[in-house]
This record gives structure tokens, C-alpha cells and sequence, in this order.
């Protein structure tokens, strides 16, 4: 098989040779590009239920129902896409979560939104004051999970 292909691109000009090559490195990249991000959206989800159990076994639990954590997701994510941030509704949203429960299920709902995660995003769009208050915030809640 790889024979026919190697007498074909021999005999193409040099400038379609170089072309062809382009145009494999890019769909390569592309590809390993999508790979990585599946694999850092399984590697997010690892180990959360378990943390979860963990928690539930220490009387720590969710404080609200999935619908709650989606509809949060989703307002972290329109509030920080695009140009600009809604401050304000990125504080409204991690001033809710009550301890680390809600934060794993928060995570989770928001899972992996343009290949990245929460708190990638949350870093890309929030100065590191802003980010330290936040994770005060959860500090004084008695919370160990940070942004």
C-alpha cells in the first residue's frame, strides 16, 4: 500500500510535495489536538464520583439539584465567553457554592466547554486578585477546593 502512495508523491512537483506534506502535518496536529482534549476531559472526570463518596461519607453533600449546577455552568460559561467577563456573575456563581461537594458537582456540570475546562477558563478570563478572592471566599467556607 504505502509503496503506490510513496511512486505517487514522487512524482509530483516539488511545490505540490510540499503542499501535501502541509496539509498531513495540519490534520495531524488537528487530530492530536481534539486527542488531548478528550483525554484531559476523561482525566477531569476521574476520581470525582469517588471524591464525591468521600465527601457523602463525611456528611459533606451536594446542597443543590443537577438542574441547579447545569444552569450555573452554563451562566459561568456565557459570562466568560467571548469579549469581556461578567465579574459579577462569576462572583454570584462561586459565592453560591457552599462547601466541596457543590464545587465537584459545579465542575462536573461545566465539564469541558471549547476544549477547556472551569478552572482554565476561569484563569484565562480572571485577573489573579480576583481569583484569590474567590478562593478566599471558599477558604472561609471551610472549603479546601480552589480555582
Amino acid at each position: 500500500m504505502f509503496t503506490g502512495i510513496k511512486k505517487w508523491f514522487n512524482e509530483l512537483p516539488p511545490g505540490y510535495q510540499f503542499l501535501v506534506i502541509a496539509i498531513v502535518v495540519f490534520v495531524l496536529a488537528r487530530a492530536i489536538k481534539k486527542a488531548q482534549a478528550m483525554n484531559k476531559a476523561v482525566t477531569a472526570g476521574l476520581g470525582s464520583k469517588t471524591e464525591l463518596q468521600l465527601l457523602a461519607s463525611n456528611q459533606i453533600k451536594p446542597s443543590y439539584a443537577q438542574y441547579t449546577y447545569d444552569s450555573w455552568a452554563d451562566k459561568l460559561y456565557k459570562a466568560m465567553k467571548g469579549i469581556g467577563t461578567d465579574n459579577d456573575m462569576v462572583f454570584a456563581v462561586f459565592n453560591s457554592l457552599k462547601n466541596d461537594a457543590d464545587y465537584i458537582k459545579l465542575d462536573q456540570a461545566f465539564g469541558m466547554r471549547d476544549t477547556y475546562t472551569m478552572k482554565e477558563w476561569v484563569h484565562g478570563d480572571l485577573s489573579t486578585t480576583k481569583i484569590n478572592t474567590i478562593n478566599s471566599g471558599f477558604k472561609t467556607k471551610g472549603m479546601t477546593k480552589r480555582i
